[in-house]
């Protein structure tokens, strides 16, 4: 890893857990070093887009890095006054708040943590870009419950419809961290669910074992319309439960197709 040519950037943060080993975040500029980043976490960064949004001061990323250099996640952000065309990336909001984090006197909102394959970083890796975004000065005020800069349901369904091909959106039902980094969602608690199931989602993933999954069963039995658009994944301990919400899940699904083949047919 020593002999790959990094740029010197400048290091913004550091977190020493013990002596040699640490976390260091850096902001990375150069279309060489967004090429490697890109190249070592296989995910889009080096893509021409973030390069051009960068050089036209769009965009500002910060990469977490063990203090041997090595890239573990990215911090997506974006100055507050930007202006962008983009319909993506520049509505996400990772940390559910357009409050800005000042860094070296510029305001900027965090967008989007990115690890591995272009994934969201998994939790520690976004605990430690929460504790920069704190020491930096932003603050969780959660007006975008989604995580997207949307002002209700239906504004979640457009937007969500327009980027259907240029990702998954899927929702993790469960009261502890989710199991899964393919979820760009989850929700903790029944009412959070509810609410969140108005979205638009391509798959749910759901814990058996929780005290309310009943209760989030029977509203999906009774709103047809907010059950995912792809797969409905099941989960849990409880072997009898999971398969019990398989079972009720797969005849929902026969019956939306029988009644959808019913309309195409004029029935």
């Amino acid at each position: 890893m020593n002999t790959i040519p990094w740029i010197d950037n400048s290091v913004k943060f550091i977190i020493k857990t013990e002596p040699g080993k640490g976390l260091r975040i850096e902001q990375i500029k150069e279309p060489w070093d967004l090429y490697l980043e890109g190249h070592f976490l296989q995910s889009e960064i080096g893509s021409p887009d973030h390069i051009d949004w960068i050089k036209d001061g769009k965009e500002v990323i910060f990469s977490i890095r063990d203090l041997k250099r090595e890239p573990l996640a990215d911090i997506i952000c974006m100055p507050i006054d930007a202006f962008r065309y983009d319909d993506y990336w520049k509505h996400l909001r990772v940390f559910k708040t357009s409050s800005p984090m000042t860094v070296s006197g510029e305001e900027l909102v965090v967008l989007e943590v990115i690890g591995k394959g272009g994934k969201r970083a998994k939790n520690n890796l976004l605990d430690v870009a929460k504790k920069f975004f704190v020491t930096k000065g932003g603050d969780f005020n959660n007006e975008w419950p989604f995580g997207v800069d949307v002002k209700n349901e239906k504004e979640l369904k457009k937007w969500q419809k327009r980027n259907r091909t240029y990702v998954d959106w899927n929702l993790c039902i469960d009261s502890k961290a989710s199991h899964t980094l393919e979820c760009q969602l989850q929700s903790y608690t029944l009412e959070d669910t509810i609410n969140k199931l108005r979205g638009f989602f391509d798959n749910i993933y759901i814990n058996a074992d929780l005290l309310w999954t009943e209760k989030v069963m029977d509203h999906l039995e009774e709103h047809p319309a907010d059950l995912p658009k792809g797969k409905f994944y099941v989960y849990g301990h409880n072997e009898d439960r999971r398969d019990q919400y398989l079972v009720r899940a797969r005849k929902w699904y026969e019956r939306i197709t029988r009644e959808q083949e019913q309309e195409w047919c004029g029935l």
